[in-house]
């Protein structure tokens, strides 16, 4: 959404989109349980026929409804994996980043009711503060990382993305950890 694309078969056709969604697979099925039997080269290579496919025309608005909600156990927990596991978590924290963007680019450069997460009003309560408070002010909101000692790593790494994808868009957050292109 953050790079112009209305759709994800669209966003998954742009390079650095491609490259990016390939690398945060990389970095979070080391965080999947290993005893589930799960078969992640099958699952993501689905997955990737699915994102591609333009007859489903999903739109990305969709994927960042209800962000608060969904991140915690899809993004935020493997994050924490990572980290306890002395990795970096970079494109999953780059994740909670764009999200925060986009909550923070509605009613500016994307329509005010774009998309939408149940705490919208506490959100925009948060007003002009600096980066990492601001974050951590998310955090508190969502629940993010709550009670993990993993939790100020977490929001740095955060205020890191968002500090690039504020000064010059998403391609910038994405050039920072290596993926050069050409999105928005």
């Amino acid at each position: 959404m953050l790079s112009g694309h209305a759709t994800v078969d669209r966003a998954f056709s742009d390079p650095a989109i491609r490259e990016f969604v390939d690398r945060l697979w990389a970095e979070a099925i080391p965080t999947l349980p290993a005893d589930a039997g799960l078969d992640t080269s099958a699952y993501t290579a689905e997955l990737a026929k699915r994102f591609s496919n333009t007859a489903l025309a999903h739109r990305t608005a969709q994927i960042a409804n209800d962000g608060s909600q969904k991140l915690p156990q899809r993004i935020v927990a493997s994050a924490i994996e990572r980290i306890q596991t002395g990795m970096v978590p970079e494109h999953l924290t780059l994740v909670i980043a764009a999200w925060i963007a986009a909550c923070e680019a509605r009613g500016k450069s994307l329509p005010e009711a774009h998309f939408t997460d149940p705490l919208d009003a506490a959100l925009a309560a948060l007003g002009e503060r600096r980066t990492l408070e601001r974050i951590a002010a998310v955090f508190d909101l969502a629940g993010f990382a709550s009670g993990k000692p993993e939790r100020q790593t977490l929001i740095e790494l955060v205020a890191a993305h968002l500090v690039h994808s504020q000064q010059g868009s998403i391609a910038l957050a994405l050039a920072a950890i290596g993926i050069p292109g050409k999105s928005k």
